[in-house]
């Protein structure tokens, strides 16, 4: 309730948001200094995804910096680290990824700002996979840490609601939506939005709630992917259903369900039929609603292609995402050892005709800015943690985890480092999640 209250707050009062949000830094210190309650450093660590977000959506800076979470993730893990006393754990794989961005940083000769931007992402993984690597959650911990991730995000869902005009007023065209996202980057808005719709549809389906009736479960489902799917960019919806097959599909074949007090909903043609008739009804409303516009949008038109000036290409499809990424492809091979390090690539890319822009992909950015370095890296995620994920884990956790990983990587191909999400969730992604009677 209190989410949904600043959520009201962000349109007429929002620095209440920055005042509550210290509030809480405060608290939790408080919390952990002096009643060694580290958990609390975990939730705090969670609930900055959605504030970040909030902060740059109705201008907060410099009480909620635009970069928050970029500047206080390494700072909150030591802090952690050192009142644990180093608990025993396996730091290397994210030491490893922090040593890979040290050469690109050092080598880089952009304004500090242009660093964070672009390298402090990185950074902000690896620090994340020290602190959560083998981190042991129960379940009942577990879902407390979805909530606070979620808390944040409510706020944001209220706020574009109120904000938004009056659908039958808006232009819907065929390109990201402003006037459904609260007047900020609809890209940003649509990841944080899928991840909402994501990881309770993951939880209900594996027969919890994360709130106090169900059918609330249920409501907030339905309503993350309208408005995502209003926002026009693609690529936060996308990437939260993939995630949730993948959960899916492990979930149901666990045979630890019990241990977890879990009642999963398995996989039969009722099932499938329902989900998939759902979503269909969700986006065909959002269809009625745009005028026809969402299905043009998701089919990769363009308002050149449609009136025939140009035609839908790999690169109309992904909004001049691949074009970028080639630049960094090219840059890359120019550089291979090196690369043009920390922040330079988009100042970078007029060299290989392209107007100056930064990289949406994370992948390309890694490979252009940080060379054979960046290509060790990207072996590091790629290969290493999903192994450990299916091979260290039981079929609950590898379900959970695994999703996770999957919006991790796949928010990279469309919105990079943006946000917080794929440090968060990578990191997350390394957590042990036991039964609450362990």
């Amino acid at each position: 309730m209190s989410h949904i209250i600043f959520g009201i707050a962000m349109v007429y009062f929002p620095m209440l948001l920055a005042v509550w949000y210290w509030c809480f830094i405060a608290y939790t210190f408080y919390q952990v200094l002096f009643r060694r309650q580290t958990f609390y450093l975990v939730l705090l660590i969670i609930y900055g995804l959605g504030i970040e977000v909030i902060g740059r959506m109705v201008d907060l800076y410099p009480f909620v910096p635009w970069e928050l979470c970029k500047y206080i993730t390494g700072p909150l893990v030591l802090v952690g680290l050192v009142l644990e006393g180093f608990r025993k754990s396996q730091p290397f794989t994210g030491v490893l990824i922090i040593l890979l961005c040290l050469p690109a940083i050092l080598l880089s000769d952009r304004e500090f700002e242009r660093i964070v931007f672009s390298m402090f992402g990185m950074l902000s993984t690896g620090f994340l996979i020290i602190y959560f690597m083998n981190r042991i959650l129960t379940f009942s911990q577990f879902l407390q840490s979805l909530r606070f991730l979620l808390y944040p995000l409510i706020s944001v869902l209220i706020y574009i609601t109120l904000d938004t005009p009056s659908f039958s007023d808006i232009e819907f065209q065929l390109g990201a939506n402003f006037d459904t996202t609260g007047g900020f980057g609809s890209n940003q808005v649509s990841t944080i939005l899928g991840i909402g719709a994501g990881i309770i549809a993951m939880v209900f389906f594996s027969g919890k709630r994360l709130f106090v009736f169900q059918w609330i479960d249920i409501f907030f489902i339905i309503y993350f992917l309208f408005r995502g799917l209003l926002s026009f960019s693609r690529g936060g919806v996308l990437s939260a259903m993939l995630a949730f097959v993948v959960f899916f599909l492990l979930v149901s074949r666990a045979k630890e369900v019990k241990e977890y007090g879990l009642r999963i909903r398995k996989i039969s043609l009722k099932n499938l039929g329902l989900f998939i008739i759902g979503v269909t009804i969700v986006f065909f409303i959002g269809d009625y609603v745009t005028r026809g516009a969402l299905l043009l949008r998701y089919q990769g038109e363009t308002s050149g292609s449609l009136s025939g000036d140009k035609e839908v290409t790999l690169n109309t499809l992904t909004t001049g995402r691949f074009e970028i990424m080639v630049s960094d492809i090219e840059m890359w091979l120019d550089h291979p050892i090196w690369g043009v390090g920390g922040g330079v690539s988009a100042s970078y890319r007029v060299h290989y005709g392209v107007h100056e822009i930064a990289a949406h992909t994370e992948y390309s950015r890694v490979l252009a800015e940080q060379g054979l370095w960046g290509l060790v890296l990207l072996i590091v995620i790629n290969f290493y943690i999903p192994w450990r994920i299916l091979v260290k884990h039981n079929r609950v956790e590898s379900a959970f985890l695994l999703a996770f990983f999957t919006i991790a990587v796949l928010t990279t191909f469309h919105a990079g480092m943006r946000t917080f999400t794929t440090p968060l969730l990578m990191g997350m992604s390394v957590i042990r999640i036991k039964p609450d009677q362990i």
